[in-house]
């Protein structure tokens, strides 16, 4: 996102939302200059939807869409439990 952040801009805040989070477990979001990031753990095979929504220190809030595809990784349902559907964290 740090290309659509107006020069002198920063991220106060970001918002991780999980489309289908009965497979995934979502953890660690963080803010790093001009980028955020969260770590994202999953057990299941199959797509859903992952956007983050920052918002800057003027108050704007922009969003991104990711399309996640979760292949087999070899863990079985019983060895993850599903995690929040949303997680944010504030600089």
């Amino acid at each position: 996102m740090s290309a659509a952040i107006p020069a002198g801009g920063s991220i106060a805040k970001a918002a991780w939302e999980l489309g289908a989070p009965y497979g995934a477990v979502m953890s660690v979001p963080t803010i790093e200059g001009l980028s955020t990031s969260v770590l994202l753990d999953a057990a299941y095979v199959g797509c859903s939807a992952l956007c983050c929504i920052v918002t800057l220190n003027d108050g704007t809030a922009l969003t991104q869409m990711f399309d996640l595809r979760i292949l087999d990784n070899g863990l079985t349902p019983t060895q993850l439990t599903p995690g929040p559907s949303r997680v944010e964290v504030t600089a």
